[in-house]
């Protein structure tokens, strides 16, 4: 989702510093690329979830996060559908079918949504905790419904991937003169 790297320019200053010391330029390079790495993440969710009624550590479950031995590093922003469980829903019981429906919030600047004929349930095999609703009006005929995609919100989400971008680079840059000053020490 978001590209931040470390020009080749900055990265040959850096080795030339650190050329007496044992793999100290790809030490502080991949000190760097994580910090940025992190930065990415927790701004990502951040953002997120100031747009829908997700929490950041639910929306960090869907970040994958990758470092490459060859200097590198990317954050994938998986992106299934959110199942409305995981929403701010109104208080349920399993098993219970209440008479108006359910009410669910997704956007926070939203109105809650009422869904008049779903219902919470709970899969007897697996144990999963959802809300549902009938296709027809056969008994076992039902479909998890579900939220928004998490790509479309970031993406939706006006000026989020440039303050990701450019603030993880910021960070990035900040901890390889911070790695590399510590190293020199």
């Amino acid at each position: 989702m978001s590209n931040v790297e470390i020009n080749q320019a900055q990265m040959g200053a850096v080795r030339d510093l650190l050329a007496n010391i044992r793999n100290g330029a790809e030490t502080a390079m991949i000190r760097a690329y994580s910090a940025g790495l992190n930065s990415a993440t927790s701004l990502t969710a951040k953002g997120i979830s100031e747009k829908i009624t997700l929490t950041q550590s639910m929306v960090k479950e869907f970040i994958t996060k990758t470092k490459y031995k060859k200097l590198g590093a990317s954050m994938v922003l998986k992106s299934p559908q959110i199942p409305l469980i995981k929403f701010q829903t109104s208080s349920w019981i399993p098993g219970s079918h209440p008479l108006g429906g359910l009410t669910v919030q997704i956007w926070r600047d939203g109105a809650p949504q009422r869904l008049r004929h779903a219902f919470f349930a709970m899969m007897p095999s697996s144990g999963h905790i959802g809300i549902f609703m009938r296709r027809s009006y056969a008994r076992l005929e039902i479909d998890e419904i579900k939220g928004p995609f998490l790509a479309s919100v970031y993406e939706k989400t006006p000026g989020l991937s440039e303050n990701v971008e450019q603030t993880s680079a910021d960070k990035m840059m900040a901890e390889l003169a911070r790695q590399t000053d510590l190293l020199l020490r």
